[in-house]
């Protein structure tokens, strides 16, 4: 609440998501004020969906996890994003099901990476603005990993050998990679 007696809120609204950020401590009457705003706009507040919490605890929002902590490099709090667990799974739920052993005898290692690619190409565009390369770094040893995999049940093998270049040899087909395409981290946010 300002000098004035009142509150000082932005509202931006994306869909039927909302995200409310307070250090004040009347949570109860600003989620009051939502929801009269929100039924004067003839919407109605999820009440199971919504919660108040705090931005150093980190919350999901729109696919991405947002958290707000001291970073020593910088000297001051920081607020980074991304990918959430969820999205996480939802990843890899999609990658098992282009590389599944259900479908080897209807591709080969090459529509293999190219599906993949489509796939790990329209993820990027999505969370390449955010402090995703350690997630970029996991999801991509996953992919390798099925790669592998879907490789070792189409020819039989028990396991790829090093000798002919063990889990990247997926690149050789033409798989790219996922790592290496944040192409603009914004530098994390200062929190006044």
């Amino acid at each position: 609440m300002d000098s004035t007696g009142r509150y000082n809120a932005q509202m931006v609204r994306y869909a039927d998501d909302i995200v409310i950020l307070t250090d004040s401590k009347e949570t109860g009457r600003i989620k009051q004020i939502l929801g009269t705003t929100l039924s004067q706009l003839g919407l109605k507040m999820s009440a199971e969906k919504s919660r108040i919490t705090d931005a150093g605890k980190g919350f999901d929002f729109l696919s991405f996890h947002f958290i707000r902590r001291h970073i020593d490099r910088h000297g001051k709090m920081v607020t980074t994003y991304f990918p959430s667990r969820e999205a996480v799974r939802r990843f890899k739920r999609r990658v098992g099901e282009i590389a599944s052993r259900k479908v080897t005898h209807l591709k080969d290692e090459r529509l293999l990476a190219d599906e993949l690619n489509r796939f790990m190409t329209g993820w990027a565009g999505y969370f390449n603005h955010s402090n995703a390369s350690e997630t970029y770094n996991h999801l991509q040893r996953f992919v390798e990993w099925k790669f592998a995999k879907f490789i070792c049940f189409r020819h039989h093998y028990t396991k790829l050998s090093f000798r002919l270049g063990g889990f990247l040899q997926c690149y050789k087909y033409g798989l790219t990679k996922l790592t290496g395409r944040i192409s603009y981290a914004r530098p994390p946010t200062a929190v006044r």
